[in-house]
């Protein structure tokens, strides 16, 4: 490779990696995790609405939890299997 070639493909890089910091600045990422909207002391169903969503986010812990475990049993099938050939 000759280096005018090599110093091109450098410049290309650097310009590339240049536009991308740039349009990162105009998106930002969510950081953390969402706050739920708060209710209001003056809402009838107040507590209700906040069993609801409690009860809401334990059962996505219990999904998280089992798509955790049946990852791990796949995996180490497939380890299984990948040693016994």
């Amino acid at each position: 490779m000759t280096l005018t070639r090599k110093y091109s493909i450098n410049k290309k890089v650097k310009e590339h990696n240049k536009k991308l910091k740039k349009l990162a600045k105009f998106k930002p990422t969510r950081k953390g995790p969402r706050k739920e909207p708060p209710i209001p002391a003056a809402c009838p169903f107040k507590e209700q609405l906040l069993e609801r969503a409690e009860q809401l986010r334990d059962d996505l812990k219990k999904e998280k939890e089992e798509k955790k475990k049946i990852q791990a049993i796949s995996k180490k099938k497939a380890q299984a299997s990948a040693k016994g050939e």
